[in-house]
Parts: C-alpha cells; sequence; structure tokens
C-alpha cells in the first residue's frame, strides 16, 4: 500500500491551476510584430506624419473593435486610433485573426536636432480589454 505525503495535494494542485490560469489568460490577446514605414515613411508635404504598418494576430477575432494606440518616446500623452477604421481600410473583415494594419502617426517633438532619435510605439488593445504586446520603430532625424 503506497501512502500519500501531505504536500503532495497542497502544493501540486495550486500549481496545476497557475498554469491553467496563465495558459487561459494568454488566449485571445492580441499580438502586434514588424512596426515598420509602409512603402514611403514620409510625405513630402508633413515630414513629421509618419505612414507606418504594423501586422497583428488575434486568436479571438475580436480586435476590430478595440484601438490602437501610438506614443512617441513613451510621452505621456497618446495617440488613440479605432481599428475599425484600420480593418475597413485593409479589407480586412472584423473577426479577422491575423494581417496588417496601416496607419498614419503625427510625431510631435518637443525638440528637434540634428541625429537625435526618437521611437514610436504601437499597442492594441481589443474589445475585451486585453492588451498586446508594444511594438517599437526607432528614427534618427537627419537635418
Amino acid at each position: 500500500m503506497k501512502s500519500r505525503l501531505p504536500w503532495y495535494d497542497f502544493h501540486v494542485r495550486p500549481l496545476g491551476i497557475a498554469v491553467l490560469v496563465v495558459l487561459a489568460s494568454a488566449c485571445g490577446k492580441p499580438k502586434l510584430s514588424g512596426l515598420r514605414c509602409q512603402s514611403n515613411c514620409q510625405t513630402v508635404e508633413d515630414p513629421f506624419r509618419l505612414l507606418l504598418a504594423v501586422d497583428f494576430t488575434d486568436s479571438d477575432g475580436n480586435l476590430s473593435q478595440g484601438q490602437l494606440t501610438l506614443k512617441v518616446d513613451e510621452q505621456s500623452t497618446a495617440t488613440k486610433l479605432p481599428i475599425a477604421d484600420l480593418f475597413k481600410a485593409a479589407g480586412l473583415q472584423p473577426g479577422a485573426t491575423s494581417g496588417t494594419l496601416q496607419f498614419s502617426a503625427d510625431v510631435v517633438l518637443q525638440t528637434i536636432q540634428a541625429e537625435q532619435t526618437f521611437a514610436v510605439s504601437a499597442t492594441a488593445t481589443d474589445a475585451s480589454g486585453k492588451d498586446s504586446n508594444t511594438s517599437k520603430l526607432t528614427f534618427s532625424i537627419s537635418i
């Protein structure tokens, strides 16, 4: 007859529950990758308007009802874009689970100096309020 150690039930079960909680929380969370410039990064008319694109995956397909948050150098102010508009512009169906979003971002810097660098970051929030990872792209100013 095998005897059961008292600590076995106490320690193993919570670990199993913790693994299930972590796996469940990762499900449906959107993911961004490859933040990059579109074919041209700037327009001649406005050099501080960046033309960007980012790839996404979202296993539960509710990203189209969320928003894309853009920041420059982690500033406290952010630009929020409705993702439904980006889906429509890209020809994506509302329940799409992967694709590429194209958008423009206006860059506002306090000062501008030669060889200055700044980063633009993008984070997506889906309809359930789940935030994606942050995708970043760094630029250098040449005057």
